[in-house]
């Protein structure tokens, strides 16, 4: 016997989820799903919902955002049958945006600190290595900046590096660890940037296992997922350029922290040099 299976399982506009069953034959004997569920009062629930072949909802009122809820099956072989069977209880994931449980000041509107007029550092939970900090001589701020000068950059902080004259950026880090351990299952990590970087530098985004951060480039085979940001400007130039959405999908198999960050490795000398802003960053649990 096997659990019926949900075609869709997401939150809702009202905090409730909403699971959409897989349709199914008469002849499968389904009687109906037993699932147990938390809501965003750590209440417990244990409800029942009787069996239909097809079309079939089930809304799960004040979910818990980010749990998951277990169903089973009941099962009937035939009309004559004594008793019941059950397939065990399952877990499901609820898919939503998690963001708010897991990371903070990731825009809009990132916080910086160390502010000099344009350029700064990120503020908490955010954490830069010294080679991210390539402003005032490569000891005070960088990773992060505010242009209140360019309408189209806008006035909100930005995660951010320029290499505009004398400033690399050499394994440059910025990242901050989940503030709770992520259950397993799949994510998604979204985010919406502008990049001038230029072909001789590259930036990119990367999750990794654990609350020590993201690795190397050389390491990068050992990061739960990344990808590489936009790099096509022509070297000694500001075109092309790019602003896109980007995705980063990955999945853990125990709950666990896990380090979101950037690594950077831009040169610098150029005028122009390289430049990218990140607006926001959202992480969605599938």
């Amino acid at each position: 016997l096997v659990n019926r299976g949900v075609s869709d399982a997401s939150m809702q506009n009202n905090a409730s989820a909403l699971i959409t069953w897989a349709d199914i034959s008469s002849a499968a004997g389904v009687q109906y799903i037993e699932i147990k569920y938390t809501d965003s009062f750590n209440a417990a629930h244990d409800t029942v919902v009787t069996s239909k072949l097809a079309g079939q909802t089930s809304t799960l009122p004040v979910y818990k955002l980010g749990s998951l809820f277990t169903y089973r099956t009941a099962y009937l072989p035939n009309a004559t049958a004594i008793d019941t069977f059950y397939t065990p209880y399952q877990p499901h994931s609820v898919k939503a945006d998690v963001t708010q449980l897991y990371l903070s000041n990731v825009g809009p509107s990132v916080q910086g600190i160390n502010y000099d007029g344009r350029f700064g550092r990120l503020a908490a939970p955010w954490i830069a290595n010294a080679g991210a900090l390539n402003k005032n001589n490569g000891n005070a701020y960088g990773g992060w900046a505010i242009d209140p000068v360019w309408d189209w950059w806008g006035t909100a902080g930005a995660i951010n590096w320029e290499t505009w004259g004398n400033t690399p950026v050499v394994d440059g880090k910025i990242y901050q660890v989940t503030a709770l351990p992520l259950p397993a299952g799949s994510y998604t990590l979204t985010f919406h940037y502008y990049s001038e970087i230029q072909q001789n530098s590259s930036v990119y985004c990367v999750i990794a296992a654990g609350n020590t951060g993201i690795p190397s480039l050389p390491n990068l085979s050992t990061a739960l997922g990344y990808t590489l940001l936009f790099n096509g400007a022509n070297v000694g130039t500001t075109t092309p350029s790019a602003t896109e959405d980007k995705s980063v999908n990955f999945t853990i198999t125990t709950p666990q922290s896990v380090s979101i960050g950037f690594l950077g490795n831009i040169v610098g000398n150029g005028n122009p040099g390289s430049y990218f802003r990140l607006d926001y960053i959202h992480l969605i649990q599938n």
